[in-house]
């Protein structure tokens, strides 16, 4: 546990950042508040265990050292802050709906351009260093030598976690920007914080999404291409954020079975939970605990339908996906009028064949909870579901 010997404290790991990065402009302070609000609810509520301490101040530090070093390249550079994004595409789906797969799958065509997970890990080179394609792919493979790589060796083997291990070159949740901000709905993932949840859920985030926009800039300067396709569960808290800073945007939303999606995040959930914890979390706790982050971002789903012009939805069914995933996936680009690539059905087919999908079983009697209960808690989404229409308006 945290005690007051190796308290969290923002101001030492700024410093610390600074002082190994080589930088000091922040280029402003908006991030504090995230920090203080991320660093407060894990000594008060998280459990960490020692590894699980050392594991977050070596997140922060790293998250800050990006701040830093995109600062300093948008100061070298500042024809990047020039770079328009048009007409991205943003995955605004539950965790566990099947957005991960849709994802990959739409990333195979070579004119989509998809966050790689080690582009964002690190998205600016080091203090001075003139970008370049071998000193961006080498920052890139640190990705894996010191973040995914280590943390796959945490988990046992046959652990569902080392499944959903990826590597920098994949096709990446965009989370991993938003921990740039440290406004980011993946670390009540990592971390059982409740009380950040309240805290996340009321934010208005249309600063957070200029600093993605930022973020995406830079990224786009270093390796060009449109349109993005992005996903994350960050995308339904802060929709309004999003539409904001990025109004034509086309959006997709990607349904599946509560009953479903309630216990195969808590079979996910539970082990990242229990890496960084003193105590392992109560499977009943942790039951309540993923309902309750499922239920902050459900009336956004049931109505987003509602609040967008219908030329920029998409709605999927994850039954539908996953039984014809190459049509789907061609349906989904025709819509949106994005342009496919010739090889585009070949290639689905052969990534298809080379990543079968994992046979996982869980319920929500393991984690406490029956089907009243996930229905009651998730009535708005539930009740306001409507049946899959994508005919072109």
């Amino acid at each position: 546990m945290t005690t007051p010997e190796n308290h969290l404290d923002a101001q030492d790991m700024m410093a610390q950042a600074q002082t190994e990065i080589g930088l000091t402009d922040w280029g402003g302070d908006d991030f504090r508040e995230g920090l203080d609000a991320l660093l407060h609810f894990c000594q008060e509520q998280a459990g960490l265990s020692q590894r699980g301490q050392q594991h977050l101040v070596n997140a922060c530090v790293h998250h800050l050292s990006n701040r830093l070093r995109i600062e300093d390249l948008v100061t070298r550079h500042p024809e990047i802050l020039e770079e328009k994004v048009l007409q991205p595409m943003f995955l605004v789906t539950f965790p566990r709906s099947g957005s991960t797969l849709l994802h990959r799958l739409l990333s195979q065509d070579p004119g989509i351009r998809a966050p790689l997970y080690g582009e964002m890990w690190q998205p600016a080179p080091q203090v001075s260093q003139e970008v370049g394609k071998s000193e961006r792919e080498i920052r890139m493979k640190q990705a894996d030598e010191f973040f995914w790589e280590p943390l796959d060796a945490m988990f046992p083997e046959g652990s569902p976690a080392r499944a959903s291990i990826p590597c920098a070159f994949d096709a990446g949740e965009c989370y991993v920007l938003f921990e740039n901000s440290f406004t980011c709905f993946n670390y009540t993932f990592d971390y059982h914080i409740p009380g950040y949840l309240d805290w996340l859920s009321q934010l208005d985030f249309r600063p957070v999404y200029a600093y993605f926009k930022k973020q995406l800039q830079v990224l786009q300067w270093q390796a060009p291409g449109q349109p993005w396709c992005m996903k994350s569960a960050d995308h339904l808290l802060g929709i309004e954020g999003l539409l904001s800073i990025f109004p034509d945007a086309n959006l997709v939303a990607l349904h599946r079975d509560p009953m479903e999606m309630v216990p195969s995040l808590g079979n996910l959930q539970g082990c990242y939970l229990d890496l960084w914890r003193e105590q392992p979390m109560d499977p009943k706790v942790l039951g309540h605990y993923c309902l309750e982050r499922y239920r902050r971002i459900a009336s956004q789903a049931a109505t987003l339908q509602d609040r967008v012009d219908p030329r920029q939805y998409y709605a999927m069914d994850y039954k539908q996906l996953t039984a014809n995933p190459v049509e789907e996936v061609k349906h989904l680009m025709e819509y949106f009028d994005y342009p496919m690539h010739p090889q585009f059905a070949t290639r689905l087919e052969h990534w298809l064949d080379a990543n079968p999908k994992p046979k996982n079983r869980y319920s929500l009697d393991t984690y406490g909870l029956g089907k009243s209960e996930v229905t009651e808690s998730l009535a708005t989404y539930v009740y306001n579901l409507r049946p899959v229409d994508n005919t072109p308006v």
